[in-house]
């Protein structure tokens, strides 16, 4: 409860929800707890009296009037309080799901690596769901059961002074503590199996992620079969667990339903020797039954915040994740860059095995500069550590003289146009997408940029054109389509420093003769550091640089790399021919 309450207490405007809520939980706890059973106590009496005299007008009046407004007044209120703390608990969920995603947004890079996408979406929606419930629905309860019982324990003693006799009688609620068993036990289980679903429900997600993205490799290697019995096991496994939840979750209710009724088999036999009265006895009963039903009510509420808990620990296990790349306290001001970069001894590794040895060279303003290597030489991870999607493990990485971490994102990123290897289409339209890399462009400069990349063409024959949608993730366009407006992007941006990774690697030999062409005239008055294994697409490079397992091995010209770098001539001639 705890967790939650931090919640509440943070917002204001909650506060105020919730309040206006404890508020009405309170006059509805009053009229069940002690209004009801008090009534039954005055009201039966004047009906079933013995006397043959008429009843009096006013006692008629209360008795047609006295049960209706009662139950008005609970009504009213339970209905209150249900909106005002509705109100809140969707407002806190706002809130945890606008953290979680802007965390999304802020976390570092490296950190994707070791979650899964269908994870982190279950966390988000389904964890969600859950807290939802607990702040709304289990909410609802927390104040009016426990003020309930308080409420109806209130008239067993306000029984208990006009008559003596009902204190030995006031032993039925004994039974009450005893309550605590289940609830703590069913409790602490149902918390692991709760917590154990939503792991395997984001298992599960990550699976379905796995069969739409990899929709292609799967039937290419006919790999259905074993796909569908790897999902199918672990759903399988899934339900198990539901069922363990579900029995703990409904086991509770019964269990304190038949404690409580030893309270009230106890409460027949007091009546009977100690001559109560029938108002009395039914009052009693009536008493009894609003501490019982909120007992059974405050132990389902207890299981529904051990799994809100449980889902609530998911999503702050990502919300509450160390940023480990922050921006600088005090960054420097970096508005006008030059373009000259600096790696000096550079040192990097993702676990133990150094990726990065001692990697220093300089690329100067306007200069540009390919790396090359075999797969694994850290070509890409070198790249990486100047938009600071990682930071270096020893030495540093410099623009214009400046260490990339004393500078704010904003001044970095935005003087990089960075075209990633694997580009990435969102959700939305080819305009939308463009406008990723100005989103101040106008639509002048859009259609510039996407003749320059050559996309231009293809875009207007399609039935929208610039409004056509692209379709999640671009999955219906070529990887050359889908980097070629990776292309535009960049060009869209104009910034002073271009860093590509393998950017043409995936265009067809037409498309990328013409890249080329684009590529001399946006290599024009900027810095660019281009990684590539095909060697036709670094042949306006002033530079070469040369990396093998993680280390800088040679550097220079195409001319003078064929004459002294081993490596760099077997990597040439094994693609050539």
């Amino acid at each position: 409860m705890k967790k939650f309450w931090a919640y509440i207490v943070s917002m204001r405007s909650v506060r105020v929800h919730y309040y206006w809520g404890i508020f009405y939980g309170v006059i509805f706890a009053i009229a069940s707890g002690f209004s009801i059973p008090f009534i039954l106590y005055k009201v039966l009496p004047w009906v079933f009296s013995d006397t043959e005299t008429e009843m009096e007008t006013s006692r008629m009046v209360l008795t047609v009037l006295a049960i209706p407004a009662v139950f008005a007044i609970r009504g009213v209120a339970g209905y209150l309080n249900a909106i005002y703390v509705n109100k809140g608990g969707f407002e806190i969920l706002m809130k945890i799901r606008s953290e979680y995603y802007k965390k999304l947004l802020d976390i570092q890079v490296g950190y994707f690596n070791k979650m899964g996408v269908g994870e982190l979406i279950s966390r988000l929606t389904a964890d969600g769901t859950i807290v939802q419930q607990t702040f709304t629905e289990a909410a609802n309860d927390v104040v009016k059961q426990p003020l309930q019982l308080l409420s109806a324990i209130g008239f067993l003693v306000y029984m208990s002074i006009k008559n003596p006799q009902f204190s030995i009688m006031m032993a039925s609620l004994l039974v009450i503590p005893i309550c605590v068993i289940p609830v703590q036990s069913f409790g602490k289980k149902l918390f692991r199996k709760a917590r154990k679903q939503q792991e395997e429900l984001g298992d599960l997600s990550d699976k379905v992620t796995d069969a739409v993205l990899g929709c292609r490799e799967i039937r290419g290697f006919n790999a259905e079969g074993s796909f569908f019995e790897r999902f199918s096991g672990r759903l399988k496994e899934f339900l198990q667990t539901q069922i363990k939840v579900v029995v703990y979750y409904h086991a509770l209710s019964p269990t304190i339903e038949v404690i409580t009724t030893i309270g009230v088999g106890f409460a027949f036999i007091s009546a009977f020797f100690l001559d109560i009265t029938q108002s009395e006895f039914v009052a009693l009963l009536g008493a009894l039954y609003m501490c019982y039903e909120p007992v059974k009510k405050i132990g389902v509420l207890a299981n529904r915040f051990q799994r809100g808990q449980g889902a609530l620990e998911r999503l702050e296990a990502v919300t509450h994740q160390e940023v480990q790349i922050k921006e600088p306290g005090s960054p420097t001001p970096y508005s006008e860059a030059e373009g000259q970069i600096d790696f000096e001894g550079v040192d990097f590794a993702y676990g133990d095995e150094p990726t990065l040895s001692n990697v220093t060279f300089s690329v100067k303003s306007g200069e540009k500069v390919a790396v090359v290597g075999p797969s694994g030489a850290g070509k890409s991870t070198l790249i990486q550590l100047l938009p600071r999607f990682f930071d270096v493990k020893g030495g540093s990485v410099r623009m214009d003289g400046v260490d990339v971490r004393e500078l704010s994102f904003t001044d970095l990123r935005n003087h990089l146009a960075v075209v990633a290897q694997d580009p990435v289409l969102f959700s939305g339209t080819f305009r939308e997408n463009l406008l990723l890399g100005n989103p101040e462009a106008s639509k002048e400069q859009i259609i510039d940029a996407a003749k320059k990349a050559y996309i231009h063409d293809f875009i207007m024959s399609l039935p929208l054109g610039y409004e056509t949608q692209t379709g999640e993730r671009g999955l219906n366009l070529s990887g050359g389509q889908k980097q070629r407006i990776a292309l535009a992007r960049a060009f869209l941006k104009q910034a002073p420093v271009l860093v590509m990774d393998e950017a043409t690697s995936a265009l067809d030999s037409e498309s990328e003769e013409k890249i080329q062409l684009a590529l001399a005239n946006l290599f024009k008055g900027v810095t660019a550091l281009i990684i590539a294994h095909r060697f036709s697409s670094i042949r306006f490079v002033d530079r070469i640089i040369v990396l093998d397992k993680g280390q800088l091995v040679a550097q220079g010209t195409h001319d003078e790399l064929m004459l002294s770098s081993k490596l760099y001539r077997k990597l040439y001639e094994n693609q050539v021919n």
